[in-house]
């Protein structure tokens, strides 16, 4: 029987067959049915969004892949490795202590104090401001982990494309929120900003196919770029379905929430732990059994679920007992912040902690 060392270092993550799966099925079990479903109540305007979101799949689809997604944040953030690196400079205690802190106080008083109903405008200014940076998380991850794809095709794709690329998704982020700016939250084909910007997410998409031509003709093995292109093209058409109707944007989300849970495997259940942390002991032994870990995520999610129904009726309740109830509405916010930090492969901390669970080193020859 060959040992470890005699078969070879282990297959790149990414280059496994399931997260590749996994990834891509999202779009066809999830995006296209949900859609389809949703299809039917496109036609009602102003009720449309509201109507989608509350149905029982869309409610279902959001509690077990929704919501666990932005809690899996937390799992990391209190990893002690983390912890001690987000303490170890100024910098650092300003960006991962200082701002989630203001972040998730801001949203705890605003909600328990019932700021929302008080202050009508800044309210709908605020929501449109956290609809802008959740757009552009979602293009921002769309970006990263095309990049990934790029990088392990072992593909040298053209210089310029990496702009092209960013240009796009940037591009896709205006799109999207000029529709959610729209008066029943559907593309309006009449405006000269929407139709500018087209133009110009065409020109880029134009290029970058260009690019994946010109990398087709000088790579060893052309069938690697299917799994960067083939990504490229079903973020396109999710994006699409928001750029048509913001109704839809929460079934794009569908690759954008499984991706995410794939992309977390490695850091929840390979990262090392501190053993003289009693914080990673205890979360030692709860990643132990996966199936105890994902329930416990889903529970989570589902009372935050529950509590954001009730939300809306405690506006009379004690104050102390609202900012009880208001305590994770930060959690979005902090997650679109987060989230432009801990996966940053050019921080050294990060570059050296990810590396080895997604771009394993060959072992060493043996003497």
């Amino acid at each position: 029987m060959s040992t470890p060392a005699e078969r070879g270092p282990a297959r790149p993550y990414l280059e496994q067959p399931l997260p590749l799966l996994l990834i891509f099925g999202a779009f066809f079990g999830l995006t296209i049915p949900l859609t389809l479903a949703a299809g039917a109540h496109l036609g009602t305007a102003l009720s449309t969004m509201e109507s989608i979101a509350l149905s029982t799949p869309a409610q279902v689809y959001v509690c077990c892949l929704g919501l666990t997604h932005f809690f899996l944040t937390l799992t990391i953030y209190f990893q002690w490795g983390n912890l001690r690196h987000f303490a170890s400079s100024t910098k650092n205690r300003i960006i991962f202590f200082a701002v989630p802190i203001v972040i998730f106080a801001f949203f705890d008083l605003y909600f328990a104090l019932g700021l929302n109903l008080r202050f009508v405008g800044f309210a709908v200014v605020l929501f449109a401001a956290i609809r802008f940076l959740d757009f552009l998380h979602f293009n921002r991850q769309n970006f990263g982990v095309h990049q990934l794809f790029k990088g392990k095709s072992g593909t040298l794709f053209p210089a310029w494309m990496r702009r092209a690329e960013q240009g796009y998704f940037m591009t896709l982020v205006v799109l999207i929120f000029l529709t959610f700016l729209a008066a029943d939250h559907r593309v309006d084909p009449g405006n000269p900003a929407f139709l500018a910007a087209l133009a110009i997410a065409c020109g880029f998409f134009a290029a970058i196919l260009y690019g994946y031509a010109t990398a087709a003709r000088k790579a060893s093995r052309p069938a690697a770029l299917v799994a960067p292109l083939g990504y490229l093209l079903l973020q396109s058409g999710a994006a699409g379905l928001a750029i048509y109707s913001t109704a839809l944007y929460l079934f794009a989300l569908a690759i954008h929430y499984v991706e995410y849970h794939v992309l977390m495997v490695p850091r929840c259940f390979k990262s090392k732990l501190d053993e003289d942390s009693r914080l990673d002991r205890w979360y030692a032994r709860l990643r132990r059994h996966k199936l105890v870990f994902y329930a416990a995520l889903l529970a989570i999610s589902a009372l935050y679920l529950w509590l954001g129904r009730s939300g809306a009726t405690i506006q009379d309740s004690p104050v102390t007992y609202a900012l009880v109830i208001h305590v994770f509405d930060g959690l979005f916010v902090f997650h679109y912040f987060m989230e432009a930090f801990i996966w940053k492969f050019g921080d050294p901390y990060f570059r050296k902690t990810l590396g080895p669970l997604y771009f394993p080193q060959p072992a060493p020859a043996q003497a």
